[in-house]
């Protein structure tokens, strides 16, 4: 910023302009440096959007803080007092064992003690011991608001007047809501210490209150405590009598049903019933495997005959039988050869064959039968196996059903055998709790008397005002922003038109504006040259010719800045002709203060006699500067701007003037500024700060580009210099952009016009300028 200001005049207006081989040049900056800022957070933009709302923030907080007051001073005082107990998690017990309790059971208890000490019954013995129910004061019911507590004194008794009327028993009831609902209770963390609070206006009772709480607790634990044993004594011995009976009971049962089954050695029976079973089942399968052995063997006989069965091949007799008939008959195969069958020799040794044959026969008949004598007794052992097991089984099955019933019985008397010992033993347990009478808690500090109320509190009261009214702050300008659709920066141009902003013109009053007129030294007149500038610039490849200016509704400033344009390019030495194309409503005449007798519209109306066209064009108060007024004003405008005659006119033009300013209807509602943007090089549309609206200014960019205008950029007329909050990071325009010695003067024409109402006289006005310098 301070670079900016250190320029010189010709580097800052070359800052203004746009680069001529950028194309379309955006003129203003948005940061410190220029660039844009553009995503991320922009901590400085931010600054200046809660500088903008300031009024609304600090109206806000101001009622913050006096709601807060008033708030705190309404509440009615109060003072709280505290004691701390100390819970004891488990009963001294002389016969009970050491044990570890829980982390569960721990907390159990504590919320059980918190509970107790906010019970209804602790209520009613404070109420007693203290004598509450006979005190008025305390009685006196104290509105948590009113507004006597503005003149009353923090700590002071109210007054009771229907004590009188009141019975004793509703006093009490009164008295111990009263203590109840000021009473709290709360378990200090990772300790078993309970911090026991009382709150009330009358920082006595709340002392008093507090102490006599603890007190109460621990007695009343004490007396539960008491009357607990008693009944659980008592209890429990005619529970040992009831158990007593019931344990001979079951055990005479036990022994009379077991004398009558005889189940004298109940699991040795079992165990050997089991045996025998087990025992039986393997044998039953060792006569199955013999059997089948005997089976396979009986088949074989029956198929081929006893000699093929092992038993025939393992006997000693039939093997030394078979080998001997072998080697008798070799011998009688060998003598057959030299002797006859008849011979004696040869009878003897066929005797010898045939003898040993018939007992070989015999030996294997014997094999034979042994065989079937093995399957019979294999059959058999089977059988008899079979029987002895479905006779154990049937045994094990009585012998089951006899021990079931004995289990049974035996069950219920070890179960009443236990049930009695345990009762034994709780009987002796409670007869050494009831003499050890303690009350399971210990005091580790007695309330003290309040000095200050506790509430209400101040600063808790105002950050819940801030915190309110910050919220309706928020909403308001929430509200303010989302229904403020007109443009307030350049740079909301940019974001939503798309266009560059090319000159930013500041907001003057009538007497300033007429005052600026004559003074070329100042802002408003150095920000239409710096638009100037901006225009010539954004050519590309050629100069451009001719420029339509436009705006999306009336009295956004389009003819003022046509006026200006005019002016300050005929300053360069160019003859510029500026264009009325508003053929409805026209205005370049009253401004320029010549006739509007013909003009455009008569020129396109072919209504114009050759010798009288120069008569269309009329000098001005500016050097270099000619008119073409709107002319008589025709029944169709639209349609005269669309025709081919409006293209040759604009053509002629151009080659007679170097520069040619259309100033043209606004662009909604009417089709003027659409057909005259496609004739012309480019287009400049004007925006006024606060005034033109985002939308209608969206939908006339839209019709633009679909008419196919050359948008070079945006004119932001009426912007507020004078507000710091519309500034951002720089100032965008500076006091003294140029330093002149003398200060010339340059005469304007008089401007009366809706859009910039001047009034028809020419004055510089020393003290408009010094206005114009603390902007």
């Amino acid at each position: 910023m301070k670079h900016s200001q250190s320029m010189t005049p010709e580097q800052r207006s070359v800052a203004l302009m746009p680069s001529p081989n950028a194309g379309i040049g955006v003129a203003v900056g948005h940061g410190v440096d220029g660039s844009s800022n553009d995503g991320g957070f922009d901590a400085l933009k931010i600054f200046w959007f809660l500088l903008h709302h300031r009024w609304v923030i600090i109206i806000s907080l101001m009622l913050a803080v006096i709601s807060g007051l008033v708030f705190t001073r309404l509440q009615t005082p109060l003072y709280n007092s505290s004691a701390r107990i100390e819970i004891a998690t488990a009963s001294p017990n002389a016969l009970k064992e050491l044990e570890v309790t829980s982390e569960l059971k721990d907390l159990v208890d504590f919320e059980t003690a918190r509970q107790k000490l906010k019970s209804r019954e602790v209520a009613k013995r404070v109420v007693a011991a203290l004598g509450l129910a006979d005190e008025p004061a305390f009685l006196a019911s104290t509105p948590r608001f009113s507004i006597a507590n503005l003149t009353r004194v923090p700590g002071e008794p109210s007054a009771f007047a229907d004590f009188d009327t009141l019975t004793q028993e509703r006093r009490a009831q009164l008295a111990a809501e009263k203590v109840k609902a000021g009473l709290g209770a709360r378990l200090i963390r990772n300790t078993s210490v309970i911090a026991v609070t009382y709150t009330h206006p009358v920082p006595q009772w709340s002392q008093r209150i507090v102490d006599q709480v603890v007190e109460s607790y621990m007695a009343m634990v004490v007396e539960k405590k008491a009357q607990t044993s008693d009944q659980a004594r008592l209890f429990l011995q005619q529970q040992v009598q009831v158990a007593k009976a019931d344990l001979e009971t079951a055990e005479e049962a036990l022994v009379s049903y077991a004398q009558e089954q005889g189940l004298t050695t109940v699991g040795q029976s079992s165990s050997l019933l089991d045996g025998n079973i087990a025992e039986t089942n393997r044998a039953i399968s060792v006569a199955v495997n013999e059997r089948l052995l005997a089976e396979r063997y009986d088949t074989q006989l029956r198929k081929n005959g006893a000699a093929s069965l092992p038993q025939s091949f393992a006997s000693e007799t039939v093997q030394v039988a078979k080998a001997r008939l072998i080697e008798l008959r070799s011998t009688y195969r060998q003598k057959r050869a030299r002797m006859k069958p008849s011979f004696p020799e040869m009878q003897k040794l066929a005797a010898q064959i045939a003898e040993i044959e018939r007992n070989l026969n015999q030996e294997n008949r014997a094999i034979g039968q042994s065989i079937a004598v093995q399957l019979e007794q294999a059959e058999q052992k089977e059988a008899s196996l079979k029987e002895e097991l479905l006779r154990l089984e049937a045994e094990s099955r009585t012998y089951q059903r006899k021990n079931i019933r004995y289990t049974i019985l035996k069950r219920e008397a070890d179960t009443v055998r236990l049930h009695y010992q345990t009762l034994i033993a709780k009987l002796s347990e409670v007869g050494v709790g009831a003499a050890l009478k303690t009350a399971g808690a210990t005091i580790v500090d007695r309330g003290e008397l309040p000095k200050a109320p506790f509430s209400p509190n101040l600063p808790k009261n105002l950050l819940l005002m801030f915190g309110i009214f910050g919220a309706l702050g928020a909403s308001f300008i929430y509200a303010r922003e989302l229904f403020d659709n007109t443009f307030a920066t350049p740079d909301q141009i940019e974001s939503e038109l798309g266009l560059p902003v090319l000159g930013l013109i500041p907001r003057l009053s009538a007497k300033d504006l007429e005052a600026a007129w004559g003074d070329p030294t100042c802002e408003f007149m150095e920000s239409y040259r710096t638009l100037r500038t901006s225009v010539q610039f954004t050519g590309t490849e050629n100069d451009i010719r001719h420029i339509l200016v436009t705006s999306a509704a009336p009295g956004d400033g389009k003819t003022t800045t046509a006026v200006r344009l005019a002016a300050d390019f005929a300053a360069l030495g160019r003859r510029v002709l500026i264009i009325d194309a508003d053929m409805r409503k026209p205005r370049l005449h009253k401004v320029y203060g010549v006739d509007n007798q013909i003009g455009l519209s008569n020129l396109l109306s072919n209504l114009v006699l050759s010798g009288d066209v120069k008569a269309c064009f009329k000098k001005t108060g500016h050097a270099g500067v000619s008119v073409l007024t709107a002319g008589t004003i025709p029944p169709n405008p639209a349609d005269l701007i669309a025709s081919s005659r409006m293209v040759r006119v604009l053509e002629l033009l151009v080659k007679r003037y170097d520069m040619v300013i259309v100033d043209s209807p606004p662009v909604m509602g009417l089709s003027d500024a659409p057909l005259l943007s496609r004739l012309v090089d480019s287009t400049l549309f004007v925006v006024a700060c606060k005034s033109t609206k985002r939308e209608p200014a969206k939908a006339a960019i839209g019709r633009l580009r679909t008419a196919g205008a050359t948008l070079v950029g945006a004119a932001f007329t009426r912007f507020y210099l004078d507000r710091m909050d519309y500034n951002f990071s720089q100032r965008y325009l500076h006091q003294g952009y140029y330093t002149y010695g003398d200060k010339p003067t340059l005469d304007a024409p008089s401007m009366t016009t809706p859009e910039t109402p001047l009034e028809e006289s020419k004055k510089t006005g020393k003290a408009a300028r010094r206005k114009m310098q603390g902007v």
